[in-house]
């Protein structure tokens, strides 16, 4: 497992707003806000830029508190899920099968080699 404080990170995206950013050129604005008939967005960033164009403005952009927080959400669906197929793994007595780098697999092989023995099959 990695490092990342998880938790950290979507009270920081939260305090966001879950604010969608963009680029232009060279430069990262998020935070659309309008005063009186102009829309005006929040300077985030400015990144160096080749040709008016930003590899990293693009990336930052990208990787905007909407963008953290709908990945965190889906790690957290991800971890619920892994967490529910172990625990049913070890409930019907399935064993990984040893030096298996995905215990889930290893459980389905198990239980299809099993349905198999039961109705006959050689395995």
């Amino acid at each position: 497992m990695s490092n990342i404080d998880k938790r950290a990170l979507r009270v920081l995206a939260t305090a966001l707003d879950g604010d969608d950013w963009h680029a232009e050129g060279n430069s990262v604005y998020g935070g659309r806000y309008d005063v009186g008939d102009n829309v005006c967005y929040d300077h985030i960033a400015s990144c160096e830029s080749v040709n008016g164009k930003s590899l990293h403005a693009d990336f930052i952009a990208a990787a905007n508190p909407a963008t953290v927080l709908a990945l965190l959400d889906e790690l957290e669906v991800v971890n619920e899920l892994f967490l529910r197929a172990k625990a049913l793994m070890y409930q019907s007595g399935g064993t990984p099968i040893e030096n298996s780098l995905n215990p889930i697999d290893a459980w389905l092989y198990d239980a299809e080699r099993a349905a198999a023995a039961g109705k006959g099959e050689a395995s």
